[in-house]
């Protein structure tokens, strides 16, 4: 049996319906989820690379996907692109071959689940945070809905210092595509931006370069924070009276 084959029948062993019914419920549209919780994707995961075909079944999933493929295939494949090791001659060209199992899995990410589960397990490429940003710069550009939340996510994951903060809004701010995920995640890594550094963030949202959709849903997310403070929260909800027009608003 090829490991292709294994892996399915393994995963379909370790469904669970309500789970499945679960996940339906947050993942609206999404076809082919069985309901196999993340923890156990992730020790599969580990199996898997422990092995010696993963590199094969890896790139003929991601060169030749079946048209069934369940959710949680595509899931685990982007675990295994994450915690794979790979060897190679310098810790350079390692970088470089996950960039492009990365740039591979990328245009597979269909639903925010997989795309943010994705960048959490890629920790790796954040070793050289030079060579990431390059990688990331043709994601908030494209015309693709994922590749521009892909990117988004991952700047919010790694880049989010006081080093990189300036190129970390610069980016969001970049990012015009007009699908809801792509905006919520330049909402979300905003938010995020915000709890560390709110003066800075602040003033990006009061600059009026953002479109206003994500302005709108960057604001609600702040306020959905538990790490905002009240008086923060008092002043974001100034803000949004403000845009409103609402009358004896102040910011």
């Amino acid at each position: 049996m090829k490991l292709r084959e294994e892996i399915r029948e393994h995963l379909e062993n370790m469904k669970e319906e309500q789970y499945r019914l679960f996940s339906a419920g947050l993942l609206p549209g999404v076809e082919g989820i069985l309901g196999v919780r993340l923890p156990l994707l992730r020790r599969y995961a580990a199996e898997i690379v422990a092995g010696k075909n993963w590199r094969e079944w890896l790139e003929e999933s991601l060169r030749t996907p079946e048209p069934d493929e369940y959710f949680e295939e595509i899931m685990l494949q982007g675990m295994v692109v994450g915690c794979a090791t790979i060897a190679a001659a310098t810790p350079e060209q390692a970088w470089r071959e996950r960039a492009s199992l990365v740039r591979a899995f990328v245009p597979k990410i269909h639903n925010w689940s997989v795309c943010d589960c994705f960048c959490a397990g890629l920790k790796s490429l954040a070793g050289d945070k030079e060579s990431l940003k390059e990688f990331l710069l043709p994601f908030v550009c494209s015309e693709r809905e994922f590749d521009v939340r892909f990117g988004s996510v991952m700047v919010m994951n790694y880049f989010l210092d006081s080093e990189h903060l300036t190129w970390a809004i610069e980016y969001f701010d970049a990012a015009r595509h007009p699908g809801y995920y792509a905006r919520m995640g330049v909402a979300w890594a905003l938010s995020s931006c915000y709890v560390s550094f709110p003066v800075e963030t602040m003033n990006y949202l009061k600059s009026g370069s953002m479109e206003r959709k994500t302005l709108d849903m960057t604001i609600r997310k702040i306020l959905e924070s538990r790490r905002v403070t009240g008086e923060e929260r008092e002043q974001i909800r100034a803000f949004r009276s403000f845009l409103h027009g609402e009358a004896g608003s102040a910011v």
